[in-house]
């Protein structure tokens, strides 16, 4: 294939790219996570090489997770040191390896709404990271996120490193590229339909929230409300929260003007396409309202 001339700057500026042929991502968490390293180059066909460490979890659902399946799967790949050769512990490193292939349909249409929030970086390395270490007397080794992406259009292909989106959009690649790597069905809360993921009510008496548990398919519901035996927290389904949420997404909130923090009553509603939530000040007698029905749902 005949390489593209590559343009510096971001796909707000440029958004036809083609569409996604590959992928390679190298992270680290730094030192003081133990064995957090994760890499990774996938194409349409298969994994073209991963590496990880088996004693490292990606997420609460591995802590679930059947211990034999893992160990299949790890086991491909377990590098054992050769004679007078030392390897760390742990280590796993697999090369052409299958995945799902919906997994690939996923990570392509979810950079697909991902393209206005990528721009281009400086070509940057791991060898760069450890030499700025190095060069700074950081002992204990910095996290790093590393993205490369290629594209594909009218024949020509074309490679670049990528900053990463900061986010929740960028927590469903991330669970993705986890997924095909150690596939166990999580929930990787897709962001090509708009959705509420996320609730605070909260006023002077009380406050009511549900957030969704990183790495889970589950919800905190955490509670502050001195007429129901004070504060508490559980977790809910993913069933019960929908419940809350086609509740909420019944209010017409067109009339009510955007709040603050700060504000004594409020109704702070995320969604999976944003950062921050949207907060409402809504009067008394709707926050009331709101807590009534959660109240009544018996969670």
């Amino acid at each position: 294939m005949v390489p593209l001339q590559r343009v510096r700057g971001s796909m707000k500026e440029d958004k036809d790219y083609g569409r996604l042929t590959g992928l390679k991502y190298e992270s680290s968490s730094g030192s003081m996570d133990y064995h957090s390293e994760f890499d990774i180059e996938v194409n349409a066909r298969e994994i073209v090489y991963t590496t990880y460490y088996e004693d490292y979890c990606f997420g609460n659902s591995e802590d679930a997770a059947d211990a034999s399946k893992l160990a299949v799967l790890d086991g491909v790949g377990r590098v054992y040191p050769k004679e007078d050769e030392w390897v760390d512990e742990g280590l796993v490193e697999r090369k052409h390896a299958a995945f799902p292939p919906e997994l690939w349909q996923v990570l392509t249409e979810e950079f697909e709404y991902l393209k206005p929030e990528l721009s281009e970086c400086a070509e940057t390395t791991r060898e760069d990271i450890r030499r700025w270490e190095r060069e700074n007397e950081v002992l204990d080794g910095g996290d790093y996120s590393l993205l490369h992406l290629t594209w594909e259009k009218d024949g020509a292909s074309y490679t670049a490193q990528f900053r990463i989106p900061s986010g929740r959009r960028w927590s469903t690649i991330h669970e993705t590229l986890h997924e095909m790597v150690r596939p166990l069905g999580r929930d990787l809360r897709r962001i090509g339909e708009r959705q509420l993921v996320e609730m605070y009510l909260s006023t002077t008496r009380y406050s009511y929230q549900i957030t969704p548990v990183r790495g889970e398919a589950s919800y905190y519901f955490f509670i502050h409300d001195d007429t129901y035996s004070g504060s508490k927290s559980k977790r809910l389904t993913p069933e019960q929260w929908y419940v809350v949420r086609d509740h909420l997404n019944t209010l017409d909130l067109s009339g009510v003007k955007q709040g603050a923090y700060s504000d004594r009553y409020y109704l702070r509603l995320t969604y999976n396409d944003h950062e921050s939530g949207v907060y409402y000040r809504i009067d008394p007698k709707t926050e009331d309202s709101i807590r009534a029905f959660i109240l009544s749902l018996g969670y």
